[in-house]
């Protein structure tokens, strides 16, 4: 899933992957990226507010070598 997801600081977050729920750090700014502690998918923090996190899913997209 690829869509944003937006949280309020107190709430956790679900993982998309394993549905584990894990708590996003209240100090977090834009650009950090948060691991989900049980499988390891990563999300991005794209937008914090005073009291709401903008999170998406990383997505890193391998080189092209020419194959």
């Amino acid at each position: 899933m690829s869509e944003s997801v937006v949280l309020r600081k107190d709430e956790k977050m679900q993982c998309y992957d394993c549905d584990t729920e894990f708590e996003i750090p209240k100090d977090v700014v834009v650009g950090e990226i948060v691991t989900c502690h049980s499988c390891g998918l990563e999300f991005e923090i794209k937008q914090v507010e005073s009291d709401v996190i903008t999170l998406k899913e990383l997505i890193v997209e391998g080189e092209d070598w020419g194959e």
